[in-house]
């Protein structure tokens, strides 16, 4: 709990940091544009034994360019950036993982606080890195696979941090997912048939669940399909 209180302290700090540097700048009169650029500053993930914090830094300006009209889509990868930022509770160092926006997903500690797992969005795929605190740099994991990484993959370290827990698409999910959506948005007669033990909508969340658990080897991106009929969980 003391270094739970002490990660939280140091966010604090952090952000009156950041709040500091605005009040620094010449006042002006409040705008949609100064809106848009408010910095909205949250704990992603601290290690175990809380002398580490994974601190996301973003606007509203990182989702501007968002298409709220492909909501539902299974297919479609918001283009949500965000600031990434390593904090050492202890010593108070900071340290810009990724300073200029970028679109990462689902920030986790290894067992021993050492390396940060995370997915990165690329060329609309989800890739998986890992930033390593002793060198200070990052590493995108290829993986043995012609799968892709589900956008709602969870992302889990094994005990002793030599894999990770993922999941993966089954192969023509994509074609799958994206002709039941447009089934139901852009069709001239869209009918729902109550008659089918899920409505139709229901149907295409199913299909944007569809996963297969894997685990991949950390040390060489190798890897082996646990599971095909069971969507994985996060813990």
């Amino acid at each position: 709990m003391v270094r739970l209180r002490g990660a939280y302290f140091m966010l604090l700090i952090f952000t009156v940091a950041l709040s500091a540097q605005v009040q620094a700048q010449q006042v002006q009169a409040f705008s949609p544009e100064i809106a848009l650029d408010v910095r909205n500053v949250r704990i992603a993930a601290v290690t175990d034994n809380g002398t580490r914090v994974a601190v996301t830094v973003q606007t509203r300006r990182d989702r501007a360019d968002v298409d709220h009209q492909r909501y539902g889509d299974p297919t479609y990868i918001s283009p949500v950036s965000t600031k990434l930022m390593v904090i050492d509770t202890g010593s108070g160092d900071q340290n810009w993982v990724y300073e200029q926006p970028a679109q990462l997903r689902a920030f986790t500690w290894s067992p021993d606080g050492t390396r940060l797992g995370y997915f990165i969005v690329e060329d609309d795929s989800y890739k998986l890195c890992i930033f390593d605190t002793s060198s200070a740099r990052t590493t995108t994991l290829e993986l043995v696979s012609d799968k892709e990484i589900a956008s709602s993959s969870p992302l889990v370290w094994s005990p002793d941090g030599s894999t990770i827990l993922l999941g993966l698409r089954p192969k023509g999910w994509a074609v799958e997912a994206r002709r039941a959506f447009l089934a139901l948005t852009e069709a001239a007669v869209i009918v729902q048939d109550s008659r089918n033990d899920f409505l139709a909508w229901d149907r295409v969340r199913n299909i944007a669940n569809q996963q297969i658990t894997a685990l991949v080897s950390v040390a060489d991106g190798s890897v082996r399909e646990i599971l095909a009929d069971v969507t994985p969980q996060g813990p």
